[in-house]
């Protein structure tokens, strides 16, 4: 009897606490919902005369010292913006395992290419980032070029991609592309099967896709030759202090023999 008196005095008390975790002083207000949207020059960093109609554009052919070796930081974006459009900013878009191994074979017979990097979410802001915090972030990764690339939502074409090489170092924008592929109306099949059910899956749009990222690809390593052949070595006055009778590159891959130079006597 004692104990139910006790409930019975503890129950107002209760129902105040419970009130008071219900006010409307305490209601959860859920964050403002993001949308993705069309990348534009802009999220690249760049402006829209300086995107090509197609193909490749060199920004700056300026000859250079000391850029090469170097490594290479990848980053695929997209845009996005907030419910209410009163911001705009980029994200890290995701990457499928085989799209990035082909970008890691980019330069794997080019000396001067020390490493193709993959830029991740570490570090960087979640909510969204501009593109400067993509280069200071290929300048820890200890690389000097940074390719920001994106594909675009609304164009004619079936598939087209936009991207830029940047000094890392410098924030200075080297060449930018613009990559528009169509299929022709011949090879336009509807597929319809177990694993792609209605509506009928449109297999050239795939095709599209893959070509433009490729030719992207390929237009990125023309882009680094070039740069590297314009690229020297900081001037000097004094002889080379080291020797050796066999010469670094190329040689017989058959000999597997580890060769260390010599120091010059008197040096």
């Amino acid at each position: 009897m004692i104990q139910t008196k006790l409930q019975i005095a503890l129950l107002p008390a209760v129902l105040v606490f419970v009130t008071a975790c219900r006010s409307d002083s305490h209601t959860y207000v859920s964050p403002v919902k993001e949308e993705q949207i069309c990348v534009t020059p802009v999220d690249l960093g760049v402006t829209h005369d300086q995107l090509p109609p197609s193909g490749a554009k060199e920004l700056d052919k300026t000859p250079t010292i000391g850029r090469f070796p170097t490594g290479i930081s990848v980053v695929r974006i997209n845009a996005v913006t907030d419910s209410d459009s009163t911001t705009h900013h980029i994200q890290l878009a995701s990457m499928t395992v085989e799209r990035s191994a082909y970008w890691n074979q980019l330069l794997d017979d080019f000396p001067a290419l020390r490493e193709v990097t993959m830029h991740r979410m570490t570090g960087l802001d979640p909510r969204g980032i501009q593109h400067k915090a993509l280069l200071k972030k290929s300048v820890q990764n200890d690389c000097g070029l940074c390719l920001i690339y994106a594909r675009v939502k609304e164009t004619d074409a079936d598939a087209e991609y936009v991207g830029v090489i940047w000094d890392a170092t410098t924030e200075k924008a080297l060449t930018s592309y613009r990559i528009p592929v169509t299929i022709a109306e011949c090879r336009r099949e509807e597929v319809e099967d177990d694993s792609h059910p209605k509506p009928k899956h449109k297999v050239w749009l795939e095709e599209a896709d893959f070509r433009a990222e490729a030719d992207l690809r390929q237009l990125v390593r023309y882009s680094i030759w070039d740069m590297a052949q314009r690229d020297g070595f900081e001037p000097t006055t004094q002889p080379n202090p080291w020797q050796t009778d066999r010469p670094v590159y190329p040689r017989d891959s058959r000999l597997r023999i580890l060769d260390l130079p010599t120091l010059r006597k008197g040096r």
